[in-house]
């Protein structure tokens, strides 16, 4: 399936290449005694089917833009013992002459990151060149077997809805496990694959501006999700990570019409910063600058303390020190009721996400030397997801359980605004 790695993708700068490369896929479980423990103890197997749908307001490489779509939903009979692996959510796309280029150099891009990714023990994550070896080791992950299973649309029943935008120069894959967990529990999942066109590829000609672009994409796709027939569009969430957690508060501002109960934002990396840097991203001063009066969607913002290397107030050296958020920039917002999460062990930001932790499902047969950071990581993840379906169960299944009850069971801190 893999040719060459010349297309690895080095042009962009260092956090926009963390994200590009590390917010791709989702993690696996790799032993089948964990996969029937897992199906077993939920209520529904995850079907999974997928379809590309076009906007035609938006050209891209002189054709409408396409948007690969991928609906997790649940069923509870499947026809196959194995789940897909993570080569079967590609391999559909490898003969469209459109997608194939992006699909393919997604693919180059998640070798070089599993292979040259790597966690020291604080945390603090460092990528170095890998080798040829080390790449050719990496391949195994295309192997890996996910807990989807393609099937049919369920017929008859409607299900709440969980839609999803996924980080900077990602793909709606990136983070299947949450997706799964959800449609074991019953409910639908729709991830799309916002902003196909990268750096190296053709710019996207849009007939609006950037702001409206990112809000009439996520409107494009609502309403495909409100086409669904099993989908119940009075009961429905609004989730994403890091730069899609941003456009989907973008799309909270810009729509008249409220289709969703509320955001859930995964990091959208504001949380740390002052009003002074929050007025140097590009639309977004909605959000610090109180003209959000159309924002009414309730809004849960996820994030962690963190590591982050600064100077010394006493020495000028540089030192790890841990951060804790201040969301300074939502404080300055009077209109949205906000609930700020703040998890209180370290949970790096490309690890809200499982394709973050993709690495620690062949560290152990890769003899690679994170294991235990990456092990610790990885579960820290899976309880945010719990939490995340504890949430859902609350807005959108009327789970009489307060925020502030769980997130005190959670070690988690809890801040509500504006309620």
């Amino acid at each position: 399936m893999l040719k060459s790695l010349k297309s690895i993708f080095i042009q962009r700068d260092f956090l926009n290449s963390c994200l590009y490369f590390v917010l791709l896929f989702s993690s696996f479980h790799v032993n089948a005694k964990q996969e029937s423990e897992q199906l077993n103890s939920t209520r529904y197997y995850a079907g999974y089917t997928d379809t590309v749908i076009f906007k035609s307001d938006v050209t891209y490489k002189g054709k409408k833009l396409p948007f690969i779509v991928g609906v997790w939903f649940p069923v509870t009979k499947v026809d196959s013992a194995q789940g897909l692996s993570i080569a079967d959510f590609f391999e559909p796309f490898h003969s469209d002459s459109i997608l194939s280029p992006s699909v393919y150099l997604i693919e180059q891009n998640l070798l070089k990151i599993v292979s040259g990714y790597f966690m020291e023990s604080d945390f603090f994550i460092d990528y170095k060149d890998p080798s040829k070896k080390k790449l050719a080791a990496a391949q195994k992950i295309f192997q890996l077997k996910s807990n989807s299973f393609r099937s049919k649309f369920p017929d008859g029943n409607k299900f709440p809805c969980l839609v999803y935008h996924h980080g900077s120069g990602s793909n709606p894959f990136e983070n299947i496990e949450l997706f799964e967990l959800m449609a074991q529990n019953g409910y639908i999942v729709v991830s799309a694959s916002y902003m196909l066109a990268d750096s190296t590829n053709q710019k996207l000609i849009s007939n609006h501006t950037a702001e409206k672009s990112y809000a009439g994409d996520i409107e494009f796709i609502t309403g495909f999700v409100k086409s669904l027939a099993c989908v119940d569009t009075s009961k429905m969430v609004l989730i994403g990570h890091s730069w899609g957690a941003q456009a989907s508060m973008q799309y909270d501002y810009y729509s008249a019409q409220k289709s969703y109960r509320a955001l859930i934002s995964l990091q959208t990396t504001l949380e740390e910063v002052s009003v002074e840097e929050a007025a140097h991203w590009k639309y977004l001063d909605f959000i610090y600058n109180n003209a959000c009066e159309n924002c009414t969607t309730p809004a849960y913002l996820f994030t962690s303390v963190s590591l982050r290397k600064r100077k010394s107030e006493n020495t000028r050296e540089f030192e790890y020190r841990n951060v804790q958020p201040e969301y300074l920039p939502f404080r300055e917002n009077k209109t949205t009721a906000y609930s700020f999460i703040t998890l209180n062990k370290i949970l790096y930001h490309h690890q809200f996400v499982s394709a973050g932790h993709l690495r620690y499902h062949i560290a152990s047969e890769n003899d690679y030397k994170d294991i235990h950071e990456l092990k610790e990581q990885y579960l820290y993840y899976l309880k945010l997801n719990e939490t995340i379906l504890f949430l859902c169960d609350r807005i959108l299944k009327g789970k009489n359980v307060e925020v502030a009850t769980f997130c005190k069971e959670q070690n988690y801190s809890l801040e509500e605004l504006n309620k």
